[in-house]
């Protein structure tokens, strides 16, 4: 119990200190989002530090329909908490049998249902062919959850994958109605970023893994994968495991960027982008990498066009030709940059699964096969932590759903990276600034690492939220619910119609 009142303390003093830095970075009109913040995380760390599940969970729930009761920051506040909040998950029961996984998202997305019951009546957002994306991405998931088992199991998976994804896709759709409720939502993930970055640079500094003591006062001893590389440690981040927080910073990392026009100044921005770069590094982990610097390539070829690019590209060529040198001379940096022996024994793992997994697809290629007959033909594969890691995201989309789900969910993020290009314009004459850059960011990012991470529900969750924000940017005008202190100021015009952008 000691160990966990340390670790919620440390966590809460630590996302105060980074949020007074957002808060002296953002606009006065949303300096209430770092308070916010703040609060939402003293409240769900006092929440888990709760010793029983059940009622830690309740407690969760509970805070949840606390802050997420205004309609204004609710997606954003619903975001945080999800991307912040330890990975923790049980499987509730009735008796023996087995009835749906409970997380620290579901809780989340529970208390974000229930908050909206007290909502100021208001229209929210309506799906149209611009969600279509992220409908294909969920159909994926649930049948590969789904598939060959009983009537019954196929009702949990709805209920799971409802739960999990849908639902909060949902609450966060119907809440940002205006555009305060945008500019709220994309603040809140920038939130996001500094929070997670504050404790994966003090866990990697000081070898101390601070979120995994809230998994075992449950008993739950899963894998955390949190190794030491060059001397430090590997910071697990949220998720406990690195490449999957990493990957959760990367797309927040791509937000903060494509954000520049809510801070007070560019050297303000710059100040935040370093402090979540150097959560990364602390993260260690080249697929977060990967997917910042591709993210960023996306806003910045959404921002200046094709021809824009050649600047740019050249200095990123430059510095990745450097830092590579870097590590062929010096060990340690090799090590802390992901070169080290340990990461060339996992190229060697993901070369024999990749080779074996093509073999497999090949004999099944239209719908693949269920994943525990996949499995059993790669039990040479396991590791000796026990388990066959699908570190290739997209292969195992394809192993378990044949290259027609692997069509769906590719198709998915490559419609969404299109249907927020053609939107830009759009977004722009909106008065969206770089905002409407995010979706193009956002998808290029996810894209880029799927290859090297698994479809864990959290960083897809995170993905399919950040493309109904890019959704809203191209589909709500920016001169409805601009600025608190702009709108008490001055009157708000009359919107100019627009076409909504729709996936082609």
């Amino acid at each position: 119990m000691l160990t966990i009142i340390k670790s919620s303390i440390v966590i809460i003093v630590l996302a105060a200190a980074v949020m007074s830095i957002f808060v002296s970075a953002v606009k006065p009109a949303w300096k209430s989002i770092g308070q916010a913040s703040v609060k939402a995380t003293a409240a769900a760390f006092v929440a888990l530090s709760l010793g029983q599940i059940y009622v830690a969970f309740a407690a969760l729930t509970v805070v949840a329909v606390i802050f997420i009761k205004k309609r204004v920051h609710a997606a954003g506040l619903a975001i945080f908490l999800i991307i912040t909040l330890p990975a923790i998950t049980f499987t509730a029961m009735a008796g023996s049998l087995q009835l749906v996984a409970i997380s620290t998202e579901s809780c989340v997305t529970m208390g974000a249902l229930i908050a909206a019951t007290m909502w100021v009546k208001g229209r929210g957002a309506r799906y149209s062919f611009a969600d279509l994306p992220a409908f294909m991405i969920m159909f994926v998931l649930a049948f590969i959850s789904a598939r060959d088992s009983s009537l019954t199991n196929v009702m949990r998976v709805t209920v799971q994958i409802s739960l999990s994804l849908f639902l909060p896709y949902y609450i966060v759709k119907k809440s940002i109605n205006d555009a305060e409720a945008v500019r709220s939502a994309v603040l809140f993930v920038v939130a996001s970023a500094l929070a997670i970055s504050a404790v994966a640079i003090f866990e990697s500094f000081k070898a101390w893994p601070m979120y995994q003591a809230f998994r075992n006062q449950f008993g739950i001893y899963g894998l955390a994968n949190v190794k030491m590389r060059g001397g430090m440690l590997r910071a697990g981040g949220p998720l406990m495991n690195p490449p999957l927080s990493a990957a959760l910073l990367a797309l927040c990392f791509v937000t903060t960027f494509a954000a520049r026009d809510l801070f007070k100044s560019a050297s303000k921005h710059r100040i935040i982008l370093a402090i979540v770069a150097i959560g990364l590094f602390s993260v260690q982990s080249r697929t977060g990498w990967l997917g910042a610097v591709a993210g960023c390539v996306g806003v910045l070829l959404s921002r200046r066009g094709a021809t824009g690019m050649i600047a740019p590209l050249a200095a990123l060529s430059l510095t990745l030709g450097g830092v590579y040198g870097l590590t062929l001379v010096n060990e340690r940096a090799a090590d802390l940059l992901g070169f080290s022996t340990d990461a060339k024994n996992s190229n060697e793992y993901r070369d024999k699964l990749y080779d074996r997994g093509v073999e497999l697809v090949h004999q099944h290629p239209v719908i693949g096969q269920p994943p525990s007959v996949v499995t059993a033909q790669m039990e040479d594969l396991r590791q000796g932590e026990g388990i066959i890691d699908f570190v290739n995201g997209y292969l195992g989309i394809a192993l378990f759903s044949g290259l027609t789900g692997l069509a769906l969910f590719a198709g998915g993020i490559a419609a969404q990276a299109i249907a927020s290009y053609r939107a830009r314009r759009v977004s722009r004459a909106r008065g969206w600034g770089g905002l409407s850059d995010l979706g193009l960011g956002v998808a290029l990012c996810a894209g880029a690492m799927f290859p090297y991470i698994p479809t864990d529900g959290r960083v897809v969750l995170t993905m399919l939220l950040l493309f109904a924000l890019s959704n809203a940017v191209a589909s709500v005008p920016a001169g409805v619910g601009r600025d608190p202190a702009r709108r008490r100021a001055e009157p708000v015009a009359k919107p100019v119609d627009a076409p909504v952008a729709m996936v082609a």
